[in-house]
Formats: structure tokens, C-alpha cells, sequence
């Protein structure tokens, strides 16, 4: 209590003395804090030097006082992953290459001897028990293989080429009329010598489809005075006659390189049942609606096929 009655005796005392501080007493600012210093880091500045490769001997030496401190900045040197050759593989072929067709007997009266110029794809799968590195397939003294194919090949066909021009434009026809070939067959093949160098024989069986179809291109260039960007291209397709027949071929090739990649050269000769397909000696091309009027032929259908392939072991 006494504490209480000095303090009120002081305020009744100097209440003077307080009001004349709060008349003379400069204007309030405000409080400003410092925070703590950082000293920052030497800015890195890039340049066309390249930079100093440094000598891990010293780094790494105790007697410098600079011991090695990995980095996330520190390079990592990764193992290159090889394939390991040794590896345990199923032993099949992946074939992917050039197909010609070659007619025989009516066919070839029929078409003038035109190939026919595509691709061949193939699967093979060796029926050789378990799993064996590619080296140990390689040098099997005797491989058998079955599997499917698939080959596409176009007969050149005819055609035709003109324009017609008015005072905006000048427009180009190209209608051309070609004989495709789509074949779908399965493959058996029984190969043999070890090493790098193959020989093989091999029989195919199954269907192919011939389609003709009549293409026309049509490409309206303005003129330097109009609107470049109104150049037009168009192109139409019109299927005609298409007709699916059997096969079977025989043959045989040989293969020769490493383990896993190799050549292969390959002859067959095909027998093809009876189809009906355009007869391109008979097409006329209408330019006034540009349509065609043609014919058919029937023969068999017999061709020798040599093909020329990448071959993949997998």
C-alpha cells in the first residue's frame, strides 16, 4: 500500500512537469531493426573458358587441409549398360526388307512383265527347346523356324498427266491406275551350317489379295497476281476390281553376319491359283470427269520372288 500512495503523491507533484514534456517532445519515428549480416558467395561468371579439371591427388590429400567433400555439383560418372552377350534369348528372327515380283507364264503375258516392287516383313520363331545366348544358336548345326509373314508389292500400272489453266489458276491432273498385291502367309524354314554363314530352305503358304485402284492427284496453283495461299492439293482414290486368291512358294537364301544382325538374301518361287485384276493395257482415262474405263484378265497368278533383308535376332 505504501507503494500505491508514493506513486499517486508523485503524479499529483509534477503533472506540470509531464505536460510540458508532451508539448516539447519531437515526433514519433518509426522503429527500424537491422538484421544479421550475410556475406554472400563470389558470383560465378560464366566465360568461353572451360573449366579447370581438378586433380583428385590433391583434393584427396590430408596434407593439403583441403580433403574431398562430395558435391551435388560434383560430376557422376555413369557405367555404360551393355547388352550382355551371354545372355539367355529365345533364338527368333525378325526380317524386315525389299520384295520384287517377278510374273511367270500367263500372268506375265497377261501384265507385259510388269513387277511388282514392295516390302516383305517376317516373324520367325526357333522351335529349338529353352533359352540359349545368341553365340550358342549361332553355332547350331541345324535351326527350324515357323512363323507368318506379311508382303506388299505394286505393279507400276498406267497413267496420265494434263492441265487446264483459266485467267486465276492452273490446275494439274496426275490419274494414275496401279494393280496391289497383299499377301498373308505362313512360313516354316529349316537352316543350317554354324557360325556367321547360314543356308536355309524354306516353304510359305497362304492368301493374296489383288486390288486395283484408280489414284488421282489434282494440285490448283494461282497465279504470282492472287493469293498464294489458296494453292490447293487434293488427292482421291477409287477402288476397282480386288480379288483374293491362294498361294504356296519354295525357296531358299542364305544369311551371313554376327550373332544377332545379319543379310539375307532370299529366292522364292510362288504359286498363285487364278484371280481376275486389271487389264492396264485396256485403261483410257476420261478427262472430262476423270474416270476410267477398263477391262479384267484371269490367269494364275505364278511369280519368282527374290528379296533382300535385314535379319534381327531377338
Amino acid at each position: 500500500m505504501n507503494i500505491i500512495r508514493y506513486c499517486l503523491l508523485i503524479s499529483m507533484i509534477f503533472p506540470g512537469g509531464y505536460a510540458l514534456l508532451a508539448q516539447t517532445k519531437p515526433a514519433a519515428t518509426p522503429n527500424v531493426y537491422k538484421s544479421k549480416p550475410i556475406q554472400p558467395a563470389t558470383p560465378r561468371i560464366k566465360t568461353q573458358q572451360s573449366s579447370p579439371v581438378a586433380n583428385p591427388n590433391k583434393l584427396n590429400n590430408p596434407s593439403t587441409g583441403n580433403p574431398r567433400v562430395a558435391t551435388s555439383k560434383d560430376s557422376v560418372v555413369k557405367p555404360v549398360i551393355t547388352k550382355d552377350p551371354n545372355e539367355p534369348v529365345y533364338g527368333g528372327l525378325v526380317n524386315i526388307g525389299l520384295a520384287i515380283g517377278v510374273p511367270r507364264g500367263e500372268f506375265k503375258t497377261n501384265t507385259n512383265g510388269d513387277v511388282g516392287i514392295g516390302f516383305d516383313v517376317s516373324v520367325l520363331a526357333n522351335l529349338g527347346p529353352g533359352k540359349r545366348s545368341a553365340a550358342e544358336w549361332n553355332d547350331r548345326l541345324v535351326n527350324v523356324y515357323v512363323g507368318g509373314a506379311f508382303q506388299y508389292m505394286r505393279q507400276s500400272g498406267n497413267s496420265d498427266q494434263y492441265s487446264v489453266s483459266n485467267y486465276f489458276s492452273e490446275t494439274s491432273f496426275e490419274s494414275k491406275v496401279v494393280n496391289n498385291m497383299y499377301a498373308l502367309n505362313v512360313v516354316g524354314r529349316i537352316e543350317f551350317l554354324p557360325g556367321y554363314l547360314k543356308l536355309f530352305g524354306e516353304a510359305s503358304a497362304g492368301g493374296r489379295l489383288f486390288s486395283g485402284v484408280h489414284k488421282l492427284h489434282v494440285d490448283d496453283v494461282p497465279y504470282s497476281y492472287t493469293n498464294p495461299d489458296d494453292r490447293r492439293t487434293e488427292d482421291f482414290s477409287n477402288g476397282l476390281r480386288t480379288d483374293i486368291v491362294g498361294n504356296y512358294a519354295l525357296g531358299g537364301g542364305l544369311r551371313v553376319g554376327s550373332d544377332n544382325v545379319k543379310v539375307e538374301l532370299k529366292v522364292m518361287y510362288l504359286w498363285g491359283t487364278s484371280a481376275e485384276y486389271v487389264d492396264m493395257h485396256s485403261i483410257q482415262f476420261n478427262r472430262n470427269d476423270n474416270s476410267v474405263t477398263y477391262s479384267t484378265r484371269s490367269s494364275t497368278t505364278n511369280m519368282i520372288i527374290p528379296q533382300l533383308s535385314i535379319s534381327l535376332g531377338f
